[in-house]
C-alpha cells in the first residue's frame, strides 16, 4: 500500500469510526443514469443499468425509503437540476435542526473535468457541487462514475507527518460532504462487457452487499467501502488496455462516529452467503440475463453477502480450474457457498466459450507406437511433443515425433528413424469424468535407413506426406494435467525415388500434457 494511500485511509478512519448509524437518521436519494451522454459522446451500454443497479442498492441495503429515491434514467440536465432542487426542498421541509438526515447523490454517464454530460446539455461541476453542498441535509454525499470525475475531488499526494494528539471526547454523527469518484481528474472510467458495468459501481455495488465488511461486524463503512472499490477498481482496470482507473474521495466533516454507509445483514427478507478466505468468488442472480450481483475478494478472512432469496450461480476461480455450481436460498438462510461446487477445468471453458477465459494453451508429451509399414518390420516406437491450444470450437496442435523399428533377414538388417511433424485438429467433446476427441491431422515425414549387411547397401532418405484421422480419450489431473490415449489411421505416400507407395499403419500413444490458461 502506498502512503499516499495509508493516509486516505487513516484520514477517513479518523474522521468517521465504528458505531451503528441513527436509528431516527432520514436517507433521501437522487440516482442518475445517460447512457447517451452529450450529442459527441459515444453511447455506453450500461450507465443506465449501473444506476438501477444503485437505486435497488439504495432501497434494499442501504436503507433509503423507495419513497425518498428519485431514479432519473436518460434525463437531461435541466431536468437533473431540477430534481436535485426539489430533493433540497423537500429535506428542508421534512427534517429539523435536530434530524439526522443524509443525500446520496449518484451519476453514472459521460462527463469531462467541467460537467456532466446529460442529453443536449451539460451540467457543470460546480453547479451540481453547489446543490450538494447548499443540501440542508446533514450528511451529503455525492458518487460521480464517470471518465475525469476526480476534478471535482482534486487528488493530490500524501506524505508522513508526525503523529499529533486527539480528544475524542463524546461521539457526535459525522456532518458535512462526502465526494467519491469513479477516477481521478485526467482519468477515464470504464465499463466492462464481462460484469455488463462499470469497474467502479460494480465494486461499491459489492462493497454495499457485505464483501466490503472487512472486520465482519455486519455493517459496511464508508472507509470499508472505499478501500474495497478503490482496491478492486484499480485491479480489473490494470488489466485492460486502456489503462489503470483510482477510485478518488474528498471529504470536508465534522463529529466522530462511523458514517455506516450499509447493514446489509438488517435488511428483512434476505439470504446470507459466506465465503471462506483464499480465493475470488462471482455470484450471478439465474434468470432472464444471468447479471452478475457480486465479485467477493476473499483475503485472509472469510466474507459475508446478503442477497434476496432466489437462485443463484456461484464461481471461484483458482490459478489453473474454476469451481461452479448453482444454489437455491430463502429467506434467513446462511449457506456456505463452497458446498456443491464442482471443479471445472479451464479448457472446459474456453471450449464451451463461458467463464473468465479466452482460450487455454500448453504442452503435450508422450509414449507413441506406429505399426509396421512394410511386412517383417518390427512396430515403430518413440515419443511425441506438442504445443495444443483449446479455442471454443475446436483444438489445434502442432506436433513433432520421432520413432525407431527396423527388421531382420538371412541377409540383411535394417534400422528405421522416422521423423514426423504436422498440424492437427479436433473437435472436443467434455462428457462426466472425460473429454473425447475427434480429429483430422496432416503433415510431412522424413525417413532414415541404415543396412548391415555383407555387401554393399549405403543408408537411404526417403520423404512421405501422411493424412490421419482419430481419437483420443483424456481426463483432467490436479494443477492443469491432464493424461490422453490416442489413437489414429495413418495414410502415408511415401516416396521411393522411382514411384510414391502409399502405406496404411496405426498409431497409439499415451501422452501428458499441462494447460495455463488465458484471461479474457
Amino acid at each position: 500500500m502506498t502512503v499516499a494511500r495509508v493516509a486516505m485511509a487513516a484520514a477517513l478512519l479518523v474522521a468517521i469510526g465504528a458505531a451503528p448509524a441513527h436509528a431516527d437518521e432520514l436517507r433521501y436519494a437522487v440516482v442518475i443514469g445517460n447512457n447517451a451522454g452529450g450529442p459527441n459522446d459515444a453511447s455506453l451500454m450500461y450507465a443506465e443499468r449501473d444506476a438501477q443497479k444503485m437505486y435497488d442498492l439504495l432501497g434494499s441495503t442501504m436503507g433509503v425509503p423507495a419513497d425518498n429515491i428519485v431514479l432519473l434514467r436518460g434525463q437531461d440536465a435541466d431536468t437533473v437540476q431540477r430534481s436535485l432542487i426539489r430533493m433540497n426542498d423537500r429535506i428542508r421541509t421534512e427534517t429539523g435542526h435536530q434530524d439526522q438526515s443524509t443525500l446520496f447523490v449518484y451519476n453514472s454517464g459521460h462527463a469531462d473535468a467541467r460537467g456532466l454530460h446529460l442529453g443536449r446539455g451539460t451540467l457543470a461541476l460546480q453547479v451540481l457541487e453547489q446543490l450538494v453542498r447548499g443540501s440542508p441535509a446533514t450528511l451529503r454525499m455525492l458518487i460521480l462514475d464517470a471518465c475525469a470525475s476526480g476534478a471535482i475531488t482534486r487528488v493530490k499526494g500524501a506524505r508522513r507527518a508526525p503523529a499529533f494528539p486527539i480528544d475524542l471526547g463524546a461521539t457526535r454523527p459525522a456532518e458535512g460532504v462526502i465526494f467519491l469518484t469513479a477516477s481521478s481528474e485526467h482519468e477515464d472510467a470504464y465499463e466492462s462487457d464481462r460484469i455488463r458495468g462499470s469497474f467502479f459501481t460494480h465494486y461499491l455495488a459489492s462493497s454495499v452487499l457485505g464483501a466490503g465488511d472487512v472486520d465482519g461486524d455486519g455493517a459496511v463503512t464508508l472507509a470499508e467501502a472505499y478501500q474495497y472499490t478503490y482496491d478492486n477498481t484499480l485491479r480489473a482496470s490494470s488489466a485492460t488496455a486502456a489503462g489503470v482507473q483510482h477510485a478518488t474521495f474528498r471529504f470536508e466533516l465534522k463529529g466522530r462516529e462511523d458514517f455506516v454507509l450499509s447493514r446489509p445483514g438488517a435488511a428483512q427478507n434476505q439470504a446470507t452467503l459466506r465465503f471462506p478466505p483464499g480465493r475470488m468468488y462471482y455470484v450471478f442472480r439465474e434468470g432472464d440475463d444471468d447479471s452478475l450481483v457480486a465479485e467477493i475478494v476473499a483475503g485472509g478472512a472469510e466474507r459475508r453477502i446478503y442477497v434476496p432469496p432466489g437462485r443463484y450461480h456461484v464461481r471461484a476461480r483458482a490459478s489453473d480450474y474454476l469451481l461452479e455450481g448453482s444454489l437455491r436460498v430463502s429467506r434467513g438462510d446462511v449457506v456456505d457457498v463452497t458446498t456443491g461446487l464442482e471443479r471445472v477445468e479451464y479448457a472446459r471453458l474456453a471450449r464451451k466459450g463461458t467463464g473468465p477465459v479466452r482460450r487455454t494453451q500448453g504442452v503435450v508429451a508422450g509414449y507413441r507406437l506406429r505399426t509396421a509399414l512394410s511386412p517383417g518390420e518390427s512396430p515403430c516406437h518413440g515419443g511425441m511433443a506438442a504445443f495444443a491450444i483449446d479455442l471454443r470450437r475446436v483444438s489445434l496442435a502442432l506436433f513433432a515425433g520421432a520413432c525407431e523399428s527396423g527388421f531382420t533377414n538371412a541377409h540383411i538388417t535394417a534400422t528405421t528413424w522416422e521423423l514426423d511433424t504436422g498440424v492437427q485438429v479436433r473437435r472436443v467433446f467434455d462428457l462426466p469424468g472425460v473429454s473425447i476427441g475427434a480429429g483430422v491431422g496432416a503433415g510431412p515425414s522424413l525417413f532414415h535407413q541404415r543396412f548391415e549387411t555383407r555387401g554393399r547397401a549405403p543408408p537411404r532418405w526417403s520423404a512421405a506426406g501422411s493424412v490421419s484421422a482419430g481419437l483420443d480419450v483424456s481426463r483432467d489431473l490436479p494443477g492443469g494435467l491432464y493424461i490422453a490415449a490416442v489413437a489414429d489411421l495413418q495414410l502415408y505416400l511415401i516416396d521411393r525415388g522411382e514411384l510414391v507407395v502409399a502405406d496404411v499403419a496405426g498409431r497409439f500413444g499415451i501422452v501428458v500434457g499441462k494447460r495455463w490458461s488465458v484471461l479474457r
